[in-house]
């Protein structure tokens, strides 16, 4: 049963050296770090700034090439100063 498959789980976490955790950029959020995608969200909200096309526009490599702006105003956006881990974060680690 579940409780059966629960333990299993438990056993499997127990005994292993490594663990890899996908999660998205919304357990950062809760840390003041933006997330990515939708409407009015960080990348559009970059690209914006730049009269760009839309939000994809600032990672793509063309547009580096003719203004490398907007990429780096969004990687410094990525990790604001004064940001610190969820606890979220903290399980995972």
């Amino acid at each position: 049963g579940a409780q059966g498959d629960l333990r299993h789980v438990v056993q499997l976490i127990a005994s292993s050296r490594r663990i890899l955790v996908v999660t998205g950029a919304g357990i950062s959020a809760s840390c003041g770090i933006p997330t990515f995608r939708g409407d009015g969200q960080f990348y559009d909200t970059v690209a914006s700034e730049f009269g760009l096309p839309d939000g994809h526009s600032v990672m793509d490599i063309d547009h580096f090439r003719k203004d490398p702006r907007p990429f780096y105003r969004a990687a410094r956006r990525l990790y604001p100063s004064g940001a610190s881990p969820s606890t979220t974060h903290g399980f995972i680690r």
